[in-house]
């Protein structure tokens, strides 16, 4: 994937916003594989970093990190990748008639995953501690997709983008926090 795609995700979702019109639920389908996988991917480099790295630099140290009784990062990260976009699709559906657009839960779907691609791309990398600074800048990055996707397929106005995304941020963010804390058992 290049630079420019990555920072520029005009073409993706004009892509999927035909495929949308045309075949729903091969656009359904492909937006689920694509964060299917992203999770997978992220939640494996987790697991690489936390089970196999983190051990084997910390034990050379002679330090043991204690597992017990935590919260498992492997299948946290699983449950936040796969629930994060979902819940973020219900929040754009959710607050678009607030910004005078029509609500629309597949355009939605598509606006979340694609705006995460860089955060899958990142989650890749996350064996590595340092990966998490990348993180950010993934994040800020998806901030900016998100933005444009609200534009481009759900039609929120341009110079309401920015309250827009915040505001769905948000509530996603509270409804991903509830959703963890009832399947922390899980977790």
């Amino acid at each position: 994937m290049s630079l420019e795609r990555l920072l520029a995700p005009d073409a993706g979702l004009a892509a999927i916003g035909e495929e949308i019109g045309r075949a729903p639920r091969a656009a359904l389908a492909r937006l689920l594989t694509r964060m299917m996988a992203g999770a997978a991917v992220a939640a494996g480099a987790v697991y690489v970093g936390t089970r196999r790295l983190n051990m084997l630099w910390n034990l050379e140290l002679g330090y043991f990190p204690a597992l017990a009784e935590r919260v498992d990062a492997v299948r946290a990260t699983l449950f936040a990748m796969l629930a994060g976009p979902l819940l973020l699709a219900a929040a754009f559906t959710l607050v678009a008639p607030w910004f005078g657009a029509p609500r629309r839960p597949l355009a939605a779907l598509a606006v979340a995953v694609i705006g995460m691609t860089p955060i899958y791309v990142v989650g890749a990398a996350m064996f590595f501690l340092p990966a998490v600074v990348l993180m950010l800048l993934a994040f800020i990055i998806s901030c900016f997709r998100w933005g444009r996707g609200a534009q481009r397929l759900l039609g929120v106005r341009e110079g309401e983008t920015a309250e827009f995304i915040a505001i769905a941020l948000i509530a996603t963010s509270l409804a991903l926090q509830i959703a963890s804390h009832l399947a922390a058992d899980w977790l």
